[in-house]
């Protein structure tokens, strides 16, 4: 004879304020009187068999069937429950990209960047199964690590593609500020993001670009070196 005491699925409030995003329960079978509850700021997907069903937004103690139907009794349930808060702005850093210059000898300086970028989980349910995990808490500083590191990988090609457009080392870079930022919104912003799913980059501001400086002063050191032969080089 089944049990009359509910099973109730919920998270742990005392975790609501504590940098959690995402949290999906252990599996659960279906029973004729189980409740869920959302905390406030939450909604919750529910998967019946690792189908998803609609949102679920804050309740307390609301018996289940009444959001998956009355007919999944005996089926698996688990409960996929995401923090609304939204994300702050990022902070985004691109370094050590190297830039060869075969006109000036095969020279080689390291470049930089960095700035500031908005992002959102658009799709929670494929950000969270990307993460290969079955059930568990998400935490906001993985949660952002991972945003920023998809932010990263897809903005240094447009890094790196603007130094070799210039055609010889650039050394006072604030000129290309504008520039990086224009190109980086133009590609990578206002879409889904291509190395992360799930996610959309909004936004992005560039505050500086660098060069390493141990590279500016060994390739100074080598233009005074053979300016000549440089200067016979960089006119190709």
């Amino acid at each position: 004879m089944a049990s009359k005491t509910p099973v109730i699925i919920e998270i742990s409030e005392k975790d609501i304020n504590v940098g959690r995003v995402m949290e999906k329960t252990e599996p659960a079978v279906v029973t004729p009187n189980m409740l869920i509850t959302v905390p406030a700021h939450h909604f919750a997907i529910p998967y019946v068999d690792g189908e998803p069903f609609e949102k679920i937004r804050s309740c307390s103690k609301k018996k289940l069937r009444k959001f998956i139907g009355s007919d999944k009794e005996g089926k698996t349930v688990s409960v996929l429950y995401v923090s609304q808060k939204k994300l702050n702005t990022l902070p985004w850093g691109s370094g050590n990209l190297p830039i060869v210059y075969e006109r000036f000898g095969g020279a080689k300086l390291r470049v930089g960047a960095g700035g500031t970028f908005t992002a959102r989980i658009k799709d929670p349910k494929a950000f969270y199964d990307s993460l290969g995990r079955k059930y568990g808490v998400l935490n906001s500083d993985e949660v952002k690590s991972r945003i920023i590191a998809a932010f990263r990988n897809s903005i240094s090609g447009i890094l790196t593609e603007l130094f070799i457009e210039a055609g010889e080392p650039v050394f006072n870079t604030d000129f290309m500020i504008d520039e990086l930022e224009r190109r980086i919104n133009a590609a990578v912003c206002g879409k889904d993001a291509e190395k992360l799913a799930g996610v959309f980059f909004e936004s992005a501001a560039v505050t500086d670009i660098c060069v390493s400086e141990e590279d500016r002063i060994a390739f100074l050191e080598k233009y005074e070196k053979n300016k000549k032969e440089f200067l016979k080089l960089a006119k190709g």
